[in-house]
């Protein structure tokens, strides 16, 4: 599932909610209405029985439900990457991307679950802190 911290998910229960946590196994998604809920990725509210959570959002620009982001990265651009919400964020070069891949983002050093062009998120490296 490609899902990232802020996306924005429909339950038929709460209306529109904003992903704040997600690891291999769930979800944690809220709203100012009915707060937070916990998923399983398949989109099954954890203690019920319905799937009831869409990981759909309209794109304006391209005219159709996605969640597909554009990777805006460059061959030999600084990034720092990281493969998961605890893991500290670390300085690499990117390579490419492979969508296919659970560890896309293909660095010199390593592959990344995330990653995030260095300019502009300097305060992030050696730490464990979301990316805005």
């Amino acid at each position: 599932m490609k899902v990232k911290i802020g996306d924005n998910v429909f339950d038929i229960q709460y209306g529109w909610l904003k992903i704040t946590e997600f690891n291999d196994r769930f979800l944690k998604a809220t709203n100012t209405n009915s707060g937070e809920h916990t998923y399983y990725l398949n989109g099954l509210e954890y203690g019920n029985d319905i799937i009831t959570l869409s990981f759909t959002e309209y794109d304006l620009v391209n005219g159709g439900f996605s969640q597909e982001r554009p990777i805006n990265l460059k061959s030999r651009e600084c990034v720092l990457g990281r493969n998961g919400e605890n893991n500290p964020w670390e300085l690499d070069v990117f390579e490419n991307y492979d969508s296919g891949d659970d560890y896309p983002f293909n660095c010199n050093y390593s592959a990344y679950k995330m990653c995030v062009p260095y300019i502009g998120h300097e305060d992030l490296l050696d730490t464990d802190k979301n990316a805005e």
